[in-house]
């Protein structure tokens, strides 16, 4: 495959993926995210952290402003 068509595949892939993203309701969205959240806190791996950086989402992705359940922790951002 030629670097155009790459960067073409990639492109409709993205879209692709966008639209699904973008056609959950907003239901299915917050159960989503909230599994993500849950699963997330439960690795064994950020049980003890100080620190963890994130992001602040925006359209359709991931929800991340919810505050999280552990004592040092006040936003998911």
């Amino acid at each position: 495959m030629r670097p155009s068509e790459l960067k073409r595949a990639k492109r409709d892939v993205r879209r692709s993926v966008l639209a699904a993203r973008d056609a959950l309701g907003e239901a299915e969205r917050v159960a989503r995210s909230t599994a993500i959240r849950r699963r997330f806190l439960a690795l064994h791996e950020v049980e003890d952290v100080g620190v963890v950086m994130g992001f602040w989402s925006f359209g359709s992705e991931v929800s991340t402003p919810p505050r999280c359940s552990r004592p040092r922790c006040s936003t998911w951002s």
